[in-house]
């Protein structure tokens, strides 16, 4: 208790509202719970189509009273001259223009422009605040994240049930409905575990991007294994591949990074890479197992590549190039690719499949065509007059990040995802001196 108490009184008393808020942010960003409208467009051959309706999450209320905080206290003609206006105007810009050259413009993508333009703000915000960044409350904030996400995944794991329900920061609902996410094991079929997520990936995502999140905020290596065990756990519920291609990655790229400096290291953090790299071995055996066993047992014929994921990934890419090639200048409209889907390909399942692609750059092209590509190059160019990359953020968060934007599209259509990459972005950057 008085441990406790030596250790928050000095954390509280240096907490700002706008620490406090960012807490707020990022405890929320697994979070799935919304207020929605629902109205005609959302509809798809009958079928509400989740990622077509207007929402308004909880996190939306920190963000948005963060950035009226910045721009109450903020010159609006001293904030366009910092090199954080130039990024905030360029990316406007670039929303501005693709939405215009969208060939057409529904309340789904109007609001999801506006959803977008919200997320290049906090960006910006971020970035204005990165000393905020780094320090006891952001620790704090992603343990707390941590610790509330990770119980609830177990319990769900074990009861394949939910805990809580939905009213508890979007907890959804369990069952064996096709919508909900299984994995197959010998003589059963499991529900994978969402803690407060839309999917078992974001959850697995989110765990991964919490490593990097503590290294960069400066956490001692207690709190960084502690982390580290945590997303492999996830991992190991969640069948998650890309989140563990993107956390192998991640390690592996400090583990080079520092192999000239390996006589530097104590004893003590030789052993922790050691142990690191292990327990990555044997989840990934653990992982690995349901590909195994067609190998172990002549009988069976492996399936990896016919999975019905795989198949469904590989036809959703060729749909997306079809689209692309339709509309090759302004493809078919921001957030139109699950409305226009069907007329490129069809998906191999049960029940109709209205996802985006899971690849975010395929994705961007076929719903923005040539001119997105065109307006995003060019935001590109503006930034990195002003910008230059953060070595760390680049090694560690973005490199393992573009494993995820390749293997699927949360980090782009979802608001969890969006949260992450500003974080991960703002970590990245650094304005040139």
């Amino acid at each position: 208790m008085l441990f406790a108490s030596r250790f928050m009184k000095p954390l509280f008393e240096k907490v700002s509202i706008q620490s406090f808020l960012l807490f707020l942010v990022i405890v929320l960003i697994p979070s799935n719970l919304f207020l929605k409208f629902i109205y005609p467009g959302a509809y798809v051959h009958g079928i509400l189509v989740d990622f077509l309706l207007p929402k308004l999450y909880l996190s939306d209320f920190p963000i948005i009273a963060l950035l009226i905080l910045w721009i109450v206290t903020t010159k609006i003609p001293k904030a366009v001259k910092k090199i954080t206006g130039i990024l905030c105007l360029a990316s406007t810009v670039h929303l501005f223009f693709v939405a215009l050259f969208s060939p057409s413009t529904t309340l789904s993508t109007a609001w999801f422009v506006v959803k977008l333009f919200e997320m290049v703000l906090f960006m910006c915000w971020l970035v204005d605040h990165r000393f905020l960044l780094k320090g006891r409350i952001i620790i704090l904030a992603i343990c707390t994240m941590l610790l509330i996400q990770t119980p609830l995944a177990i319990y769900q794991n074990i009861t394949q049930h939910q805990v809580f329900g939905y009213w508890f920061l979007g907890e959804p609902t369990l069952n064996v409905s096709p919508e909900i996410a299984k994995t197959d094991l010998p003589g059963s079929v499991r529900i994978l575990p969402y803690g407060t997520t839309p999917h078992p990936n974001i959850l697995a995502g989110i765990s991964v991007a919490s490593v990097g999140f503590l290294i960069y905020a400066g956490a001692t290596p207690l709190l960084i294994m502690f982390a580290l065990l945590n997303a492999l756990l996830i991992i190991s519920l969640t069948y998650s591949l890309s989140a563990l291609i993107a956390l192998v990655l991640g390690i592996g790229t400090i583990l080079y990074i520092i192999r000239d400096k390996s006589k530097e290291k104590t004893k003590i953090e030789r052993c922790a890479v050691v142990g690191v790299g292990i327990l990555c071995a044997i989840t990934l055996v653990f992982l690995c197992s349901p590909l195994l066993t067609p190998f172990l047992n002549p009988s069976q014929k492996p399936s990896v590549l016919t999975s019905p994921s795989i198949l469904r990934r590989a036809q959703l890419e060729q749909i997306a190039v079809n689209a692309f090639l339709s509309s090759p200048l302004e493809g078919v409209g921001l957030n139109r690719f699950t409305i226009e889907m069907e007329r490129f390909g069809t998906i191999s399942a049960n029940t109709k499949f209205l996802q985006p692609t899971h690849n975010i750059p395929l994705l961007y092209l076929a719903e923005t065509g040539l001119v997105g590509v065109l307006f995003f190059i060019l935001l590109f160019k503006i930034v990195h007059e002003y910008y230059s990359a953060n070595f760390f953020g680049f090694c560690f968060l973005f490199i393992p990040l573009s494993v995820l934007l390749s293997l699927d599209h949360y980090l782009f259509t979802l608001q969890q995802g969006q949260l992450v990459f500003a974080f991960v972005i703002a970590m990245m950057i650094k304005k040139r001196k």
